[in-house]
């Protein structure tokens, strides 16, 4: 099996070292004053060559390790850029705005209605991200590392799990959001270009269709007539012609009064947008240096 380039570089160092050292101190051991010129001569030259010999090698190899790095990062980031700029900064920034709604609720008590849907419309859109990243790029989150990407994936499933405001119920909750989202939202798709994804990751596929105000206009299968984003103004009026999401609602509302839940919500939908963040910020740091 060959070695790695960083196991060469560290033998050629060792090399560099090691062998110049005992032959200065075996120098002064046999090297005296009465040894002929030409014999002292003859010896430091023949040292002097593989000195340099060995440092010519470690040069090489350390230049070109730093070179490999180097050209690693630069192919990381060219990948994973527009992944960052397409699925993870929105992903990101809807953590961190879904995080600061979750916060105030923590002061807040009971919350007002408006309150209760403004924490529904933020869950959506944080949900609909994942989903828009796992139907357009498969969902792998790719980073600098697999341990960074391991990182954000666990920090991610601790804000689901602290996310579950239904009990069994949230899963169909969060499907019945994500497709609502997709299929409303128009800068993720239409409502006849996207399916719901197979497999239980997710569990879409088992969602029930938009109903009232919100599924207005789409029974027929065509594309939402507007063209502007599925903002909070317009969830907020479908609510009411919406019975998935009035008792959405009404359980969301039951579980805000539970200050150590919204709280540990919100801590972990926080950790994860960090934790993102942190992993994005360190493979640029890397490519600029």
């Amino acid at each position: 099996m060959g070695l790695t380039r960083r196991t060469r570089l560290v033998v050629l160092v060792i090399l560099g070292i090691v062998p110049p050292s005992l032959a200065i101190f075996l120098l002064n051991k046999t090297v005296t004053g009465t040894t002929p010129p030409a014999i002292q001569a003859a010896i430091v030259g023949g040292l002097l060559t593989a000195m340099g010999t060995i440092f010519t090698a470690v040069y090489k190899e350390v230049s070109a390790y730093f070179q490999q790095t180097t050209n690693n990062v630069d192919k990381k980031v060219t990948m994973i850029s527009p992944l960052v700029q397409k699925y993870y900064s929105p992903w990101i920034n809807s953590a961190q705005i879904l995080h600061g709604t979750l916060q105030r609720l923590t002061t807040k008590h009971p919350a007002e209605p408006e309150d209760v849907h403004t924490l529904l419309y933020h869950i959506m859109v944080f949900y609909g991200y994942r989903m828009k990243f796992v139907l357009e790029a498969g969902g792998l989150i790719l980073l600098s590392s697999t341990a960074e990407q391991n990182a954000v994936h666990d920090a991610y499933r601790t804000a689901e799990l602290a996310l579950d405001w239904e009990d069994a119920r949230t899963h169909r909750s969060v499907s019945y959001l994500q497709m609502l989202f997709l299929t409303k939202n128009t800068s993720s798709g239409t409502a006849d270009g996207l399916k719901p994804p197979s497999g239980a990751g997710e569990g879409a596929r088992d969602a029930p269709k938009p109903t009232g105000a919100a599924g207005d206009g789409q029974k027929d299968g065509s594309k939402p007539s507007t063209s502007a984003p599925y903002t909070f103004f317009q969830f907020s009026n479908d609510i009411p012609g919406d019975k998935n999401l009035t008792a959405m609602v009404t359980s969301l509302a039951d579980w805000t009064t539970k200050t150590d839940k919204v709280q540990a919500a919100s801590d972990a939908v926080n950790q994860f947008a960090l934790a993102f963040q942190r992993s994005i910020d360190q493979l640029y740091t890397a490519w600029g240096q």
